[in-house]
């Protein structure tokens, strides 16, 4: 079955919020390192993340050789914002797309106004190639 590779990079404002996704597999298990669940109204959803997702790179480093721990320490570096590149499979056409995602949380309050931005995620199949 084709597939395509998609640059994913997340970003949050505040640090408790999960990014909304689990993995599984990794080097002890002898198997790729895939997205195994994602949270409903999380990042990962907004974002389009979809289970069996597998990881290619995190972070600009070759996941191929990664355990599980490897994976979340790789991803728990970027603290508020990290990149992946994903290995997703397609069926049909084969198209080239972009999709983003950003919240926000107003507070109102004491005669003032707050916008903040609470994420941001970005997604694209265009992989930008190597030089």
């Amino acid at each position: 079955m084709p597939a395509e590779l998609i640059t994913v990079s997340l970003f949050r404002d505040v640090r408790d919020e999960p990014w909304g996704f689990n993995i599984t597999g990794g080097k002890a298990f002898d198997e790729p390192l895939s997205i195994s669940h994602i949270h409903s109204k999380s990042i990962a959803e907004r974002l389009g993340l979809k289970i069996e997702d597998i990881l290619i790179k995190i972070n600009g480093e070759e996941a191929e050789g990664f355990t599980y721990e490897d994976a979340c320490e790789e991803i728990a570096k970027g603290e508020d914002s990290f990149d992946m590149v994903i290995e997703r499979s397609c069926t049909g056409r084969k198209t080239s797309y972009e999709k983003s995602s950003t919240a926000f949380s107003i507070v109102l309050g004491q005669g003032k106004t707050e916008v903040f931005q609470d994420s941001e995620a970005f997604l694209t199949n265009r992989v930008e190639m190597e030089r």
